[in-house]
């Protein structure tokens, strides 16, 4: 079975590549993966395209994942293609970095294709998910609990930290995937651990789904239907939401806004909140904001980081109490966690040679750190050298230069070692301690009271 014809549609549909586009496959050796490959191969005059073929061995499967390797190699070889490689310990990531294996599986995946990208000026990245794929993913949110953007599910073309990923299999099916394998006289590698039960996806692929479908045999195709219907909707309503807080005041919602739907001002709410605060708010507290527009003026109630939001004549205020004291200073042992509540803040603190960056983390370069290190708020004088930045700056002039609020300067959070600013948590951090290959790195995770809950987004 021949799905180029299939692939191109798809293409085309959701304008996945354009002439003369450098292109990075992720390889992992699978059928998904493999016909993928030879797909794009086929392509490649048709497009114009440079191709480069990626793999990371995950360090899972012993001498498996290494014979994995081995044979993406020899494919890519065969093709006439530039081969790039790299083994990282993933168990040891998930286990240092608190995440399960699959979460750390796909964080060093993407941090493994950001450098390869970056290195060859590459930023768009061809992944094999399936029609399965998307199906598995649905009923896997709708499971643990999501929304209309959850049950969007995986989208044909998104970003990720500056990558461009596509998945031109997007609209294929694996047994067609599986099929084509066959007619083109593919020999992919099998990876007997997605048969095992031990984790969700597994249990969701060869338990729950074919439960559902003796009752629906429809289901797959209706869920990725399903799926496609909500994502148009969810821009669309993104759409609006954005436009009706554009203008809105810093920490202010205009009651006026109440006169559109209320699912219009809650998205439009926690559109206005990232982008004030730079957090994703849980789905309750969001609607605690919301119910100060019945009430009369005066109301209150808490927020998250010691913020509250205020009912008053005409908007609803979000920001912090003028009388709450804000001096604070706690020293941090590493490795460890603490729980500092005035904050709403969770630091994990721990040693390590892996270096992954992300949201809400930040690594220091560990030889070059001077005790004690603290978390605490400004100090008269302060300065650092933010990263990027030439020479030292007085923090009070970055506070001034970042535009943010006066109230909000005195709360933000700092961590600091005996020579000074290491990071102003969650804004930029100093240019000191920069991490190096190879080196122990202290790593610090940041969380709050939001990520223990569903991200709102998917609600």
């Amino acid at each position: 079975m021949d799905l180029l014809p299939q692939v191109q549609k798809t293409i085309a549909r959701w304008q996945l590549l354009a002439a003369g586009d450098s292109l990075l496959i992720a390889v992992s050796g699978g059928p998904d993966s493999v016909a993928l490959l030879h797909l794009l191969w086929r392509l490649r005059h048709q497009f114009k395209l440079q191709l480069v073929v990626a793999h990371l061995n995950h360090g899972l499967r012993g001498d498996l994942a290494d014979e994995d390797q081995t044979y993406v190699r020899q494919l890519a070889g065969q093709l006439g293609l530039p081969f790039f490689t790299e083994t990282r310990d993933v168990a040891a990531i998930a286990r240092e970095s608190k995440l399960s294996v699959e979460e750390a599986g796909r964080f060093a995946r993407y941090g493994f294709f950001a450098r390869i990208g970056q290195q060859l000026g590459i930023s768009k990245v061809a992944v094999g998910h399936n029609a399965d794929d998307q199906a598995e993913t649905i009923l896997m949110r709708l499971l643990r609990g999501a929304g209309r953007r959850g049950l969007s599910g995986i989208a044909p073309l998104a970003r990720h930290d500056g990558l461009k990923i596509v998945r031109p299999l997007f609209e294929c099916t694996r047994e067609q995937i599986e099929a084509y394998c066959l007619w083109a006289g593919l020999s992919p590698r099998l990876d007997a651990t997605n048969n095992e039960l031990l984790y969700f996806r597994s249990r969701v692929r060869h338990r729950y789904l074919p439960l559902l479908e003796a009752e629906n045999p429809a289901l797959r195709r209706q869920l990725v239907q399903n799926a496609q219907i909500l994502r148009s909707e969810d821009e669309y309503l993104e759409q609006i939401a954005g436009e009706i807080s554009r203008d809105w005041p810093e920490g202010e919602i205009p009651l006026s806004a109440f006169g559109e739907h209320i699912a219009l001002v809650r998205r439009a709410t926690r559109m206005a909140v990232c982008r004030w605060f730079g957090q994703v708010w849980s789905f309750a507290h969001i609607e605690q904001i919301l119910s100060l527009a019945g009430q009369e003026a005066g109301r209150t109630v808490s927020l998250p980081g010691g913020r509250q939001a205020v009912r008053g004549q005409e908007t609803i205020k979000i920001g912090y109490p003028r009388w709450r004291p804000v001096c604070r200073r706690y020293v941090l042992h590493w490795p460890g966690s603490v729980w500092i509540p005035e904050w709403d803040l969770k630091l994990t603190l721990w040693q390590t040679a892996e270096y992954h960056p992300g949201p809400g983390r930040e690594y220091f370069l560990a030889r070059e750190l001077t005790p004690p290190l603290l978390l605490r708020t400004r100090q008269t004088g302060d300065r650092f050298q933010p990263r990027g930045v030439g020479g030292t700056k007085k923090l009070k002039d970055w506070f001034i230069d970042a535009k943010l609020p006066r109230d909000e300067r005195e709360r933000i959070p700092l961590l600091t070692d005996g020579e000074g600013i290491l990071w102003v948590v969650g804004k930029r951090r100093a240019s000191r301690a920069l991490p190096r290959d190879g080196e122990q790195l202290l790593a610090v995770r940041l969380e709050n009271e939001e990520q223990t809950d569903a991200d709102f987004s998917q609600r």
